[in-house]
């Protein structure tokens, strides 16, 4: 089987006479009819002038009857299948078609087939048998290494890329570079046949060596808690105005005037008390924000760290002291 890649059906006149000149010469076999459904690409005036030269006869299929040419139609749709598997395999593009269609190609040319005796295709041609140690997983991640002579002393060596298929007139590679945007041939090349698609993603294991930092406090009072992860820091805003944008329910309960001081300095404190004391009561109610900056206090003032050795390796955590020495 043999597939070409035309940007117009106007190409298709010069590809089937370079396939039948190539066929007739390289394995000594004549052509000796060419069948097709009667598309005028197929039929143009000089082709009929070149079926008569050759001495070929030309055969088409009845109109709309595709049937007829069935074993063209069934190897395009089976070609056709592979290719879209292979994308959807592969996480890429549609416009990536052409390449996935003769990467399926090469590849059915050297699977065996029952109609001819359970051989390849490709032994039947060349009276030998196909390798398969150069074949790899269409659409793997791949890394091109770069000539020394196209590369200064500080640039890197490779370039990542993906895998689109074989170069049929030398031994090597058809791969995209990711970066240049552009389909390039190289043979020096590192294949990745466990990731796929253009953009990585984030593994769990690569999730757990994040560096997250937790929360600080401001000497000025106001909480503004930050967030590190992968270099990248994002900030929330603090509880202050966080409490300043949203209403606050505080409830006032009977007879709280008359228990309270009349010189008290804070009547709002008296009514933070009471909430705390029956926060339980109303869940929608929001706590006061210095009751909540006290708690962080509290908690932040917890985290403290070993002054020597010996504290590091007996505290309680021992264990991540331990993992961080031997690292």
């Amino acid at each position: 089987m043999k597939g070409f890649c035309l940007r117009a059906k106007s190409e298709s006149e010069d590809c089937i006479k370079t396939y039948i000149m190539k066929v007739q010469k390289q394995f000594g076999k004549k052509v000796k009819f060419v069948r097709h459904d009667g598309a005028r690409e197929f039929a143009t005036n000089s082709l009929k002038d070149f079926y008569e030269d050759e001495g070929i006869e030309q055969q088409t299929t009845v109109p709309y009857a595709h049937q007829t040419n069935g074993t063209a139609e069934r190897a395009i749709r089976t070609i056709v299948t592979i290719g879209r598997s292979m994308l959807h395999h592969a996480k890429l593009d549609k416009c990536f078609w052409a390449e996935a269609a003769m990467t399926a190609i090469y590849v059915k040319n050297r699977l065996p087939s029952p109609k001819i005796e359970h051989k390849t295709p490709f032994e039947i041609v060349y009276k030998c048998k196909p390798s398969v140690k150069h074949m790899r997983v269409f659409g793997c991640r791949t890394y091109i290494l770069t000539p020394k002579e196209k590369r200064l002393k500080w640039d890197p060596k490779a370039r990542a890329g993906l895998f689109l298929g074989y170069e049929e007139v030398s031994k090597a590679y058809r791969l995209y570079d990711i970066e240049a945007g552009q389909v390039v041939i190289s043979r020096d090349v590192n294949f990745d046949e466990s990731t796929f698609g253009l953009s990585p993603t984030i593994s769990d294991e690569d999730v757990d060596d994040l560096d997250f930092e937790s929360l600080d406090i401001d000497n000025d009072g106001s909480r503004q808690t930050e967030y590190t992860q992968a270099g990248k820091r994002k900030s929330r805003p603090s509880d202050e105005d966080e409490a300043a944008r949203r209403p606050r329910a505080v409830r006032h309960r009977p007879g709280l005037e008359e228990a309270s001081a009349p010189n008290y300095s804070s009547p709002h404190r008296a009514d933070a008390d009471e909430e705390e004391k029956h926060g339980d009561e109303d869940d929608d109610s929001t706590p006061p924000v210095f009751w909540r900056a006290s708690a962080n206090a509290v908690e932040a003032g917890d985290l403290s760290e070993p002054t020597t050795f010996q504290e590091a390796v007996n505290g309680p955590d021992q264990v991540h002291w331990r993992k961080a020495i031997l690292a």
